[in-house]
């Protein structure tokens, strides 16, 4: 693109729709714009398009994140559950064998308490 000697824009340049001595406009003809403008809001709907299928498949990935968050949270409490039941039974266990122990510890004093006597008589 060349200029002129007077600074001024080359015969093929057109500014805001004003043709030039050629007749050529920056601006496509009307049907072209047409074109243009239905496959901008071809390409405008197919971007839509994929935004809206990745939010649905998003709330799809938080919905099974969140199933399988409480799928856990309740296999947690399942085991918690399990291991009270078995703390209770074992805490029931330590109870019997000490209160036994107790008893075989009362018996063997009174056994040596016994001896004893039986020695000094």
């Amino acid at each position: 693109m060349t200029t002129t000697r007077n600074d001024q824009a080359p015969s093929s340049f057109t500014f805001a729709g004003i043709y030039s001595d050629h007749q050529t406009s920056v601006f496509p003809p009307r049907a072209e714009m047409f074109e243009n403008d239905e496959a901008r809001r071809i390409q405008m709907q197919i971007l839509k398009d994929r935004k809206l299928r990745k939010r649905i498949s998003n709330r799809d990935s938080a919905r099974r994140s969140r199933m399988r968050k409480q799928k856990y949270v309740d296999e947690l409490w399942q085991q918690v559950i399990n291991l009270r039941g078995w703390n209770q039974r074992l805490v029931a266990e330590l109870n019997r064998v000490t209160a036994l122990l107790d008893q075989i510890l009362r018996e063997n004093s009174n056994l040596r308490d016994e001896i004893s006597h039986l020695h000094q008589s």
